[in-house]
């Protein structure tokens, strides 16, 4: 019945049913299975009740939840009150006469252990293990604080994390719709930058967040690739719950002004004279920008030398300053560069020529046929985040995104508003993930080629 109503609290209910008995250890023999899991799932269900009785009343959930609930539980009857009692402290016991009827009695001892001789029954007591019924229990003991996220969220400032350094394209991005974004939900939005390891540093902060609401991250195209090239603490599609797809752009290979090079043939033909004297910088290691160079190269029959950098904002100012003298990048942080001709287009990775760089050939189109690699910011919130709050995170952000003033400030730097829906953008990531780790394998790419 709670399934089938429009209850906001049924996402949280399932979620925590489901969690604790696919996690609860249960110890029994064959004689008492039934009974033993007919009492733990009570268990369960009289905790949840009786949390969500308290809730109700106002009374204080902690430091004073157990006694709390002892008191609501013995006001029901003594049988509730061992019944929870059993389920807090250290476990049930089940006498096999039990399943024929008799009544389960219990004793506890003071200091809160268990005798098993006060069992009436002259078998031995079937156990739920104490680390066995944590789950039970804090999965009732939770339902009051996720029962409390979703009606008044958001109740304080919600956390953006950007996996990268300022500067980058990721935190262009995400300063360009923080401000309007939280003026809509009605709490501020704060960019919390957490650069490193392409993105992964910040990726698993996120991933370790609790799943209430308020901590979401702007991924970047090192999410897809990263899975493959990296050994990382968590996987994408298991650890976050798809927002959505932001938008999508080209990457694009400049050179600074003062090198030789006005088009991409001539850095092959200089790169096969002299082979691994020329070098590219990129944002990071396994992202698109160096992947694709590295396919490029290898489809093309020449070798350049990668310097990563800790995000496309360090990158950009050597880019700039003629510190390295070709560039892999997506167009958002170098748009200005390339009108100011500091920066020239030498190719990129979309398929046809796009109005993001003017004049500039794609790749497909210079030697490389098929070649597509267009890169991509995808909104994340974290796995088991409560389904209305997830609704109403990504209807806040696709009203934001389709703003004409946001959605114009974006596309003027060089991406392209998608704006999906969660299940697009999950579906996106997916196929990004297979795609480019079949790539990476094949073309045995690694985080130092």
């Amino acid at each position: 019945m709670l399934a089938e109503s429009g209850c906001p609290w049924r996402h949280a209910t399932l979620t925590a049913l489901a969690q604790a008995v696919r996690r609860a250890r249960v110890t029994y023999n064959s004689a008492t299975q039934t009974g033993c899991f007919t009492v733990a799932l009570a268990g369960l269900v009289l905790t949840v009740g009786l949390a969500w009785l308290v809730e109700a009343e106002g009374l204080p959930p902690l430091p004073d939840m157990g006694i709390v609930l002892l008191r609501h539980a013995a006001s029901v009857g003594e049988a509730a009150a061992e019944a929870l009692a059993a389920t807090m402290i250290d476990g049930f016991a089940v006498p096999h006469d039990h399943l024929a009827g008799r009544q389960l009695r219990c004793n506890f001892s003071d200091n809160g252990g268990r005798s098993r001789a006060a069992c009436p029954s002259r078998r031995t007591c079937s156990m739920l293990p104490r680390r066995g019924l944590l789950p039970i229990v804090a999965a009732g003991l939770a339902v009051p604080s996720l029962l409390r996220a979703q009606g008044a969220w958001p109740e304080r400032p919600i956390r953006l994390i950007v996996p990268w350094p300022p500067g980058g394209s990721t935190d262009t991005i995400a300063r360009l719709f923080q401000a309007r974004l939280g003026e809509v939900l009605g709490r501020p939005v704060v960019i919390e930058n957490r650069g490193g390891a392409s993105g992964a540093i910040g990726a698993a902060e996120a991933a370790r967040a609790a799943p209430d609401g308020y901590t979401w991250m702007l991924a970047y195209d090192n999410e897809a690739t990263n899975q493959t090239v990296m050994r990382l603490s968590y996987r994408t599609l298991e650890a976050f719950a798809p927002v959505s797809l932001v938008a999508t752009g080209p990457l694009a290979m400049v050179a600074h002004h003062s090198t030789p090079y006005r088009t991409f043939q001539d850095v092959i033909d200089a790169a096969k004279r002299a082979p691994d004297t020329i070098a590219y910088a990129s944002s990071g290691v396994g992202g698109l920008a160096h992947v694709s160079t590295t396919l490029l190269q290898q489809q093309g029959g020449f070798r350049i030398v990668h310097v990563p950098y800790r995000g496309g904002g360090p990158a950009v100012s050597d880019a700039v300053g003629g510190q390295v003298p070709l560039f892999m990048s997506n167009v958002v942080i170098i748009s200005q560069h390339i009108r100011a001709g500091t920066l020239r287009p030498l190719g990129v990775t979309t398929v046809d020529e796009t109005r993001h760089v003017p004049g500039a050939k794609p790749f497909s189109q210079q030697g490389f046929p098929g070649f597509a690699a267009p890169t991509w910011w995808a909104f994340l919130g974290r796995a088991g985040t409560p389904a209305p709050i997830l609704e109403r995170m990504h209807a806040a952000l696709a009203r934001v995104l389709n703003e004409a003033e946001v959605k114009n400030r974006i596309e003027e730097q060089g991406a392209d508003i998608v704006a999906s829906s969660p299940a697009e953008c999950g579906r996106f990531l997916a196929a990004e993930i297979e795609r480019w780790g079949k790539v990476i394998r094949d073309a045995d790419i690694r985080a130092d080629s």
